[in-house]
């Protein structure tokens, strides 16, 4: 009998997906959510390390920009009322959405049917897990090949408040609750200094800039508010408000009836959006409008609701950020400026000339350095408002002094008599996979088989998963740690390695060799590899190669481009969070204008 394929998410698809694995189906978990102790069988071209979101935005990236700009067209053209809500203009915000999905999901949808297309016959069975999208996806992207697609299990819930209200029927109800929650509201205390609001979004928090917060908390009152989480507050610091963004922008009856009223009209306008979009490569991405538009349109509005809550209730004399490519990023910006509020974006990590940096309006952004001004003004940024200001950890991490080697390598349960390879791991993500970060472990574990070096694993405080320990165990070599100081780590090693992190730039800072991990074919985006400050391995292999190489040259290998590319990519000099504090005080004295 032919084996067929079952394509999921996990969630409520585990279940089906192990019964279906007992019952010969070839199971490709396609998130790193799903257990992937159902996919050991699998064919090594058919795991996700293969369809990244580096890989489907190196392969897609400048046709889904083309695509998502075309799209963005045609809802403005047949749907104007969908491109402003409460006066803030969304076509930022929809493009970012509509981008992140033609990105990533068309282009790994397309990957997923060529890898699928080489191993599968006529008549095969392939079976789609909760995702109706993904499912019609591949249908159509398949249509040729005689494959039967089947979409099992149960379809996802909706999780967006006024979407959900609309398709139940429940809005009555869902208002009569929120007049209630918008009672409980927490008062912003009054203070008789100026008011600074730091901003965190995902895993952008207030210490990673804890210096600039302490130096303006001598002369203002601090406040940190997260989005959808509370922030780490910074050693020594003591804000005055601390909470979670959205318990100030509770959904009032108002704001409910006005963000479904947006999306009821958006979903009146579907039909004509699609007819407007007549061009061939929208045939296999047809159903992006209907299962995706719609709640790229209420999650924009959501985080509208959000920005303009902060801003009229939370008022601050300035809002600092650390994000440049979420939707708060094009959001609350507009937002303090309608209210005449300067905001400050502070780099958080590399960042790659492409659209998910375009539209940001901030009323300043500080760089690393001069590398990172052309990006943003390739993508569209005005000069004016950028600054090269360096960042404040990597001044730390320059000035500071490491502990001793010895004592660093006997708590982590290493001798001195090896180089070191340090390897900072990652929780599994769209841009870590299963497969990504087990071909890349299994690299560090054929490096420290070969007895010329030690290898130092230390763990990401996310990491859940025990991929490190199921391909390591049982080696000597190799120690894994998930606590400790990472600059005193970095100090103590002789090469350092990840996938994607800004420990590689720490390290390249601490003048360490840094080999960085790509999966086979995946573009190499960051500046580091592309002007080889750092090597590039690209499966187990070469990285165990490079790494003992890099571990055993020494320190002058390649010193000279790492020495290159921080003069041109990041100001060190000490004094970046000075400029940035600096900087705030001149934005707070001259307003949004």
């Amino acid at each position: 009998m032919e084996r067929g394929f079952f394509l999921f998410h996990g969630g409520s698809d585990l279940s089906l997906a192990l019964q279906l694995a007992d019952s010969g189906y070839l199971v490709v978990p396609l998130t790193p959510a799903a257990d992937t102790s159902v996919s050991a069988g699998a064919p090594q071209d058919l795991v996700l390390a293969e369809s990244t979101v580096q890989r489907a935005v190196g392969e897609s990236g400048v046709q889904a920009e083309i695509m998502a700009r075309e799209m963005l067209d045609a809802v403005a053209g047949e749907a104007p009322g969908l491109m402003r809500y409460e006066g803030l203009d969304l076509a930022p915000a929809l493009f970012h959405g509509i981008y992140h999905y033609l990105a990533v999901e068309v282009a790994y949808a397309r990957r997923i049917a060529t890898l699928l297309a080489e191993q599968v016959g006529n008549g095969t069975k392939v079976a789609v897990g909760e995702d109706s999208h993904l499912a019609d996806m591949v249908r159509r992207l398949m249509s040729e090949l005689g494959v039967e697609v089947l979409r099992m299990g149960q379809e996802s819930k909706v999780s967006s408040p006024s979407l959900g209200a609309v398709k139940g029927g429940s809005m009555r109800t869902l208002i009569r609750d929120a007049a209630l929650l918008a009672k409980s509201v927490p008062k912003i205390p009054a203070s008789d200094r100026p008011r600074v609001a730091m901003v965190a979004t995902g895993k952008t928090q207030p210490v990673l800039c804890a210096d600039v917060l302490r130096l303006l908390a001598e002369d203002y009152a601090i406040e940190l508010y997260g989005s959808g989480l509370t922030p780490l507050v910074p050693e020594d610091l003591t804000p005055v408000r601390l909470g979670r963004l959205d318990e100030y922008s509770v959904r009032t009856p108002s704001s409910l009836r006005v963000r479904a009223r947006h999306y009821r009209y958006g979903l009146r306008h579907l039909d004509a959006i699609r007819r407007s979009l007549r061009l061939e490569h929208w045939r296999w991405t047809d159903s992006l409008i209907e299962s995706r538009l719609p709640v790229i349109i209420d999650r924009a509005t959501y985080y509208a609701h959000q920005a303009l809550t902060f801003a009229e209730r939370c008022h601050p004399d300035i809002a600092l950020m650390m994000d440049e490519k979420s939707l708060l990023a094009r959001l609350i910006p507009q937002a303090c400026a309608a209210d005449s509020i300067p905001t400050l974006d502070m780099q958080h990590g590399v960042l790659a000339p492409d659209a998910t940096v375009r539209n940001l309006s901030y009323t300043k952004i500080a760089v690393f350095g001069d590398s990172t001004r052309d990006v943003l003004v390739e993508t569209g940024t005005g000069p004016g408002s950028i600054e090269v200001t360096g960042c404040p950890r990597f001044d730390a991490l320059a000035a500071a002094s490491p502990a001793p080697r010895e004592r660093v390598l006997r708590e982590s349960g290493l001798t001195g008599e090896k180089p070191v390879v340090l390897a900072a791991t990652q929780p599994l993500k769209n841009t870590i996979t299963t497969g990504a970060k087990r071909e890349f472990v299994a690299g560090l574990a054929r490096a420290a088989a070969g007895g010329h070096v030690q290898v130092l694993i230390k763990k990401h405080p996310y990491e859940k998963d025990a991929i490190v320990e199921q391909v390591c165990a049982g080696l000597d070599a190799v120690s894994i740690v998930e606590d400790g100081s990472l600059p005193d780590m970095i100090a103590a090693s002789d090469a350092v390695t990840t996938i994607h992190s800004t420990v590689a730039l720490e390290a390249l800072i601490l003048d360490r060799p840094v080999v960085v991990f790509r999966t086979p074919g995946t573009p190499v985006l960051v500046p580091y590899c592309s002007e080889e400050a750092a090597d590039v391995a690209f499966d187990s292999e070469s990285l165990a190669a490079a790494l003992e190489n890099a571990a055993m040259s020494g320190r002058g290998a390649a010193k000279a481009k790492r020495d290159a590319f921080l003069a041109r990519h990041i100001l060190l000099d000490g004094g970046s969070a000075e400029r940035i504090a600096g900087l705030a005080m001149r934005l707070m004295g001259e307003g949004a204008g």
